[in-house]
């Protein structure tokens, strides 16, 4: 990948600065767009001279992707947005998505990674979930030799799962979870940023696909819960509310400035688990992956 011209859009989220260091430790050309570049200053200290660029970005302008996207031998679309007004969620998940890879094709880009989220092709109760599923149609009309990624949880270094549930668990009196929350598989930053190498460097063999992508390992949330109450070194209050209840709960929550799990994660969590329909690439390519256990104790226990 050296020397390659990579366009990473919603490079400056979690995710996106995990994939952005490891390529640029491989010598790629990085192109940062977001709606805000100064999240991802710090990446400039592991970046040659010249080797990473940041922009901002208007999304709904086709001028504007076809400018940014000039040049590229790849293509990575990251950005979304959990929650906002139905306008909101069609601009991002499936107008953005379209005319990118509209774009793409016509500027004969021969690499379009598209990251969704899992289980959105069956989540009918779901806003989010929905304008997801139909970004994804789209990319794929507009654009057939396309990747589409759908991870479920991911956790790492300054994540929204884990680190959320740290520090919450810490300031609040109590937890409240769904009973409906029967199993998570959650997957290292890590393991993500293996397979997308791994989709550069065979591409052919991905093309055309859609990829769920969930860690090894079945844990309950209980039992993610007690984890970070040995680390943190308290007893935590759990409250485990039925369904409706929880919905409700959770809708509350999203009133506040950083929600803890809102209602659509809530819905995403109802169906991202089932081994009846979710394939396990992660194991089909020997993709490894990173266990839970060992990140909680080893990398949240520091902080403790």
């Amino acid at each position: 990948m050296k020397g390659k011209v990579i366009s990473v859009f919603g490079g400056s989220g979690f995710l996106g600065c995990y994939l952005i260091r490891e390529l640029l430790k491989l010598g790629a050309h990085i192109k940062v767009f977001s709606r805000t570049p100064e999240k991802a200053l710090d990446l400039k200290t592991q970046a040659k001279l010249g080797q990473l660029e940041l922009h901002r970005i208007d999304i709904t302008k086709i001028d504007s992707i076809k400018e940014a996207i000039n040049g590229s031998d790849t293509i990575i679309n990251l950005i979304g947005i959990r929650s906002g007004s139905s306008k909101q969620l069609f601009t991002t998940h499936v107008l953005f998505p379209k005319l990118l890879a509209k774009c793409a094709k016509l500027a004969n880009i021969p690499h379009l990674i598209h990251f969704s989220t899992i289980g959105v092709e069956r989540n009918y109760e779901s806003s989010y979930a929905h304008s997801k599923y139909e970004g994804d149609q789209c990319v794929h009309n507009e654009n057939p030799k396309s990747v589409i990624l759908r991870p479920g949880l991911v956790f790492g270094q300054n994540d929204h799962f884990l680190y959320r549930l740290y520090f919450s668990m810490i300031k609040l009196p109590f937890f409240v979870t769904s009973n409906n929350h029967k199993s998570i598989k959650p997957i290292h930053a890590s393991a993500i940023v293996n397979l997308v190498f791994d989709i550069l460097n065979h591409y052919q063999k991905y093309q055309g696909k859609i990829i769920n992508i969930t860690g090894n390992k079945d844990y309950s949330i209980q039992e993610v819960l007690q984890m970070l109450e040995q680390v943190i070194g308290k007893r935590i209050n759990i409250l485990s509310l039925p369904g409706i209840a929880y919905k409700l709960y959770s809708s509350f929550f999203k009133l506040l400035p950083r929600p803890i799990m809102d209602k659509e994660q809530a819905h995403l969590l109802k169906y991202h688990y089932s081994d009846s329909f979710l394939k396990n690439h992660l194991k089909a390519d020997q993709i490894q992956d990173k266990d839970l256990e060992s990140f909680i104790f080893a990398d949240l226990g520091r902080k403790s």
